[in-house]
């Protein structure tokens, strides 16, 4: 049987305004009475209901995580993290899928049916007309690691992708590969060119030839058809992959076509996924500050609900290189 205010007010023997403004952030009762009605709402194992909250004050406690592929490793992490994280901040998490989401309007009814009183997007495939109907929603929203970068526009916590794209390339080049490539994709997303021209900027540098392959989408599968494209062209030697899901794939190629990783070839990725360190893979790959990533947005959330407007923040955060099996030694 659900408790209710009104059994939480007879227990209490006070009002049930009472016990309302108790349970209202702001509301105005004296230190005995709280200690009174918290007292019978522990007792009954009363839980105020937030949606009911938000009715009467206009706040709920509730943040949206809106995401769009809940098979993205990186985005379950991020999830079960920016939780964590609001939970810290006496703020509860309430998931939003808007996975194959195109029209805008549906998208920002979608969101505001929830009543949240702000949104963290971890949502990498929405198309950039969607992203910016939930930011015009009427409710405080930041991205994590987003595909579309505008910080003019926007409050952003994600990874320092021209940091990491040059990191991978000095510890490739640093082993010994000369004949570089780059595999990422979509070409669309603002994160892969950009990890694209940090690794560029440093194979250029040296003035070494760098091969591209965009692919359609972030999936082993596209880093096998990628790697097969370039090996059909005279293969690289290094190949920096700006997504691990990718880097498992071209590691299946290179194996399919008789290539020695790390001797002949070596592979670093982007993320650190669990998949990437099984014994199968032993992927050298960048590690992305999930906890600092997450922590940083929840927080700026939690800010703009307290205290709404000020220019956008930019957050991003360096990667770390994680050594595992597919990079050869560095040269003496």
């Amino acid at each position: 049987m659900t408790v209710t205010v009104t059994d939480v007010a007879a227990r209490a023997g006070v009002s049930r305004s009472a016990v309302s403004r108790t349970f209202t952030k702001g509301g105005t009762v004296s230190p005995e009475m709280r200690a009174r009605v918290e007292a019978a709402a522990a007792e009954l194992g009363y839980r105020p209901n937030p949606l009911a909250a938000a009715l009467k004050t206009g706040r709920s406690g509730l943040v949206a995580l809106v995401i769009d592929d809940a098979a993205n490793p990186v985005t379950l992490a991020a999830q079960a993290a920016l939780s964590a994280a609001l939970e810290a901040q006496g703020r509860r998490a309430v998931l939003v899928n808007l996975a194959g989401e195109t029209d805008p309007a549906r998208a920002a009814a979608r969101l505001g049916a929830y009543h949240a009183d702000g949104a963290l997007l971890v949502a990498a495939q929405l198309p950039a007309e969607v992203v910016e109907a939930l930011r015009g929603a009427g409710r405080p929203v930041v991205q994590c690691f987003p595909h579309v970068v505008e910080a003019a526009a926007a409050d952003v916590a994600g990874i320092d992708n021209v940091r990491a794209g040059r990191l991978a390339a000095r510890k490739m080049l640093a082993r010994g590969y000369g004949r570089p490539a780059f595999v990422g994709g979509p070409r669309t997303w603002a994160p892969m060119q950009e990890r694209l021209a940090g690794f560029r900027s440093v194979t250029r540098s040296r003035d070494l030839e760098l091969q591209v392959q965009w692919t359609e989408d972030v999936s082993v599968e596209a880093g096998q058809r990628a790697a097969e494209k370039i090996l059909s062209r005279g293969g690289a030697d290094g190949y920096f992959c700006a997504d691990d899901r990718l880097a498992l794939g071209v590691l299946l190629a290179l194996e399919e076509a008789g290539i020695s990783v790390p001797d002949e070839a070596g592979v670093v990725g982007l993320g650190d996924i669990e998949m990437a360190g099984w014994p199968q893979f032993r992927l050298t790959t960048l590690r992305m500050p999930l906890e600092e990533v997450t922590q940083a947005a929840a927080s700026r959330l939690v800010a703009l609900i307290e205290a709404p407007g000020g220019d956008p923040e930019l957050a991003a955060f360096p990667c770390q290189f994680v050594e595992r099996g597919t990079l050869r030694a560095p040269q003496a």
